[in-house]
């Protein structure tokens, strides 16, 4: 740098041994990484990442002179400008190493917030069809239940503020009445149904009580693992007691697939979305207790029917005949309310006060589609990544202009057009910006699907896991900076560089 700002010229090249210096370093910094994943230890995984770029750091003048070699047979500008790039080295290499950090840590970071974006989507359920609402009476804070309201209040409560197309009630399974003359309860009581996988299909150890042996042998078996998901929009329209009335609006099913579902509850079965539930056309329906909690031993077995059009992955569907069978009653939950559009925010906002308003527990919820809201860091990223990539250029183009100065004058002296100079701070530009952010944006994703695949192996490695992360790229930003940048870069160098050639005086 000194001796470009001197006009003096620096041919000394960076020699084969850093080469080897760096490929080596690069390779045992892969190697780190790869053991850091398999041994489950980010702190290995994180210092051999660093030790990896820090090879290729030590490889750049190497690939700045390959790039030389390789443009003689460029146009006369964008050859003079790699040959001054490639004996600037001291000065160029630092700037292409500045230009690729800052491209690789926002490339890094932002296949982390992709991936948990497409994770996040990946956990979505929906609970009813989108832009449809309920109102459902819950729980108090002692366990206790009101009396239900009548459904022409509820119906009111959504009329009055939601773009209404149609109103069903919501029923669901609760506990029978009680038998006469017995104590009351004590404390809350809950009666519930829900389906049971066949025997041979039930995972044969429980969360909470498995051993490390048996947590790891649960890990690796298939029947063990439960999806986790999120819900948004209440939920408890997603397992519901039906006659085949209501099936088609909550559900949102359609075709011959409801007409398959309806004939199903018609006929006192069940219907549900997990295909692994059903078997032999036979569903297994369990009312837990409190001293069988998984209610293996309070079963009974009916009709079985697996929709595919459902909008909910975890909807279920009991007919009134299944509940009885099963010992339990119904009980109105609340209304669901299909929607002509999706409500406003004003629109929900009225709705969920006019619920509230309700008491009796009673609350609101509207489904509405899954909105992730790293968008907003993926953008600050990659405008954060663009400024430090064309500050580094900047300079680094700003110094090698100096240097570029002997032959500018000699261009200038035998005639060359003004507009040389400008193509030539272009070039230099270009090549800078260019090759840091290629380097960086492949060096991202590498980085990135190590941290992804360390955060993966520390996931599967308990009993019961998470959601795993899918390697999302966020190619916008990969565009931006493989292009976008060395493009900016490369038009602001032309726009602020003057095209008139230097002339020297010569003795």
């Amino acid at each position: 740098m000194v001796a470009a700002l001197a006009g003096r010229r620096n041919r000394t090249g960076p020699g084969r041994r850093w080469l080897i210096v760096g490929l080596c370093t690069l390779g045992a910094g892969g190697a780190a990484a790869a053991y850091g994943i398999v041994a489950v230890d980010s702190t290995v995984v994180m210092g051999g990442l660093v030790l990896a770029e820090l090879g290729l750091v030590v490889c750049t003048p190497t690939l700045v002179g390959l790039i030389a070699r390789l443009g003689g047979g460029l146009p006369l500008a964008p050859r003079i400008a790699v040959r001054d790039l490639a004996r600037n080295r001291s000065s160029t290499a630092p700037a292409i190493s500045a230009v690729m950090a800052a491209v690789l840590g926002a490339v890094t970071i932002g296949v982390y917030f992709a991936s948990d974006v497409q994770r996040q989507r990946d956990m979505q359920v929906a609970a009813l069809p989108e832009g449809y609402a309920e109102i459902t009476r819950g729980v108090g804070r002692n366990g206790e239940r009101a009396d239900p309201l009548p459904t022409s209040r509820l119906v009111e409560a959504a009329t009055s503020t939601l773009p209404v197309a149609r109103t069903v009630e919501l029923r669901a399974a609760t506990c029978p009445p009680a038998a006469p003359g017995a104590a009351p309860a004590t404390g809350p009581v809950y009666c519930w149904l829900t389906p049971l996988r066949p025997a041979h299909r039930r995972c044969p150890y429980r969360p909470g009580e498995a051993t490390k042996e048996e947590q790891r042998k649960a890990a690796r078996d298939p029947r063990c693992h439960e999806n986790s998901y999120m819900m948004s929009g209440g939920g408890n329209a997603t397992t519901i007691v039906d006659d085949g009335s209501t099936f088609g609006v909550i559900s949102g099913a359609h075709g011959d697939d409801l007409a398959r579902a309806e004939a199903t509850l018609r006929a006192g079965g069940a219907v549900v979305a997990d295909p692994a539930l059903v078997e032999d056309g036979r569903i297994i329906i369990a009312a837990p207790t409190p001293d069988d909690p998984d209610g293996v031993n309070h079963t009974a077995t009916v009709p079985g029917y697996v929709t595919t059009t459902a909008v909910s992955r975890i909807f279920v569907a009991f007919s009134p005949q299944a509940v009885a069978e099963a010992g339990l009653a119904v009980e109105l939950r609340g209304v669901v309310v299909a929607t002509s559009r999706i409500p406003t925010r004003a629109e929900m906002g009225a709705f969920n006060a006019a619920s509230e308003a309700l008491g009796n527990n009673y609350h609101g919820a509207v489904a509405l589609p899954y909105r992730p809201s790293a968008t907003v860091n993926l953008v600050v990223l990659a405008i954060v990544a663009a400024v430090i990539a064309l500050g580094a250029a900047g300079i680094a183009t700003g110094l090698a202009a100096v240097d570029s100065r002997p032959d500018l004058a000699t261009l200038g002296a035998v005639g060359a057009s003004p507009g040389v100079r400008r193509r030539l701070t272009l070039s230099q530009a270009g090549v800078i910006a260019g090759l840091g952010s290629l380097l960086g944006a492949a060096a991202g994703i590498g980085a990135g699907w190590a941290v992804l695949a360390a955060l993966n192996r520390e996931t599967l490695s308990v009993w019961p896991s998470d959601v795993t992360y899918p390697l999302s790229i966020p190619w916008p930003n990969v565009v931006v900076a493989v292009l976008v940048v060395p493009v900016v870069a490369m038009l602001g160098t032309a726009l602020f560089t003057r095209a008139r050639l230097p002339i020297e005086r010569r003795a």
